[in-house]
């Protein structure tokens, strides 16, 4: 590892901290460079904004979370029981990072365009998971054939759109004070009866 990736990598492990200890909309790249030892102008050598540093925490974080994914779906479980744990590793996934880096709601849905890329990227993985486990149901002779990646894509429809109902219309002023067992409850039974729908 070269002096620049050895800097991003130490950037990175304190701007984590900071974002975990004072939330991302009260984090400043001031607050940053000054634990780092640089002047923040030199910040933005390693990183053009603090939504791309953040992005890139986050895609550290992904990678751990889809290895998780991965596990799963080499498991012997039936797919639909895979399907639910995948969707519970998701929500967990979203509540633990909302909680760790205090994402007010506000910032949430701000962010949200400026990292449209990587929710790009990261929906495209997790379609592919869904797509893989409906793949073993109809494999398994549990589901009928149907349209894998339309189904897969329709999942994470729902669960996007359940999730950001309940962002937009909360009163709250952090994400992590949303009631994520509501959300994943509400998601779990829908999922649920999808599922159902196209067993044998």
């Amino acid at each position: 590892m070269d002096n620049f990736d050895q800097k991003r990598e130490e950037i990175k492990n304190v701007s984590r901290k900071i974002f975990a200890a004072y939330g991302f909309s009260k984090t400043l790249l001031e607050d940053i460079a000054g634990a780092v030892g640089i002047k923040k102008n030199s910040l933005y050598y390693y990183f053009d904004s603090k939504e791309a540093l953040f992005k890139e925490l986050i895609n550290d974080e992904a990678a751990e979370y889809f290895e998780k994914q991965r596990k799963i779906i080499e498991t012997d479980a039936l797919a639909d029981k895979k399907m639910l744990k995948c969707i519970s590793e998701l929500m967990y996934f979203i509540h633990e990072r909302s909680t760790k880096y205090s994402i007010t709601r506000k910032a949430y849905l701000e962010i949200k365009s400026n990292l449209e890329k990587y929710h790009q990227n990261f929906r495209q993985r997790q379609l592919e998971i869904f797509e893989k486990i409906l793949k073993q149901g109809i494999e398994s002779d549990l589901f009928h054939k149907h349209n894998t990646k339309n189904f897969a894509a329709d999942i994470i429809l729902i669960v996007q759109s359940i999730e950001l109902n309940f962002y937009i219309n909360s009163n709250v002023q952090f994400l992590h004070e949303v009631d994520f067992d509501l959300v994943s409850k509400t998601i779990n039974r829908i999922i649920n009866y999808m599922l159902n729908g196209i067993k044998k």
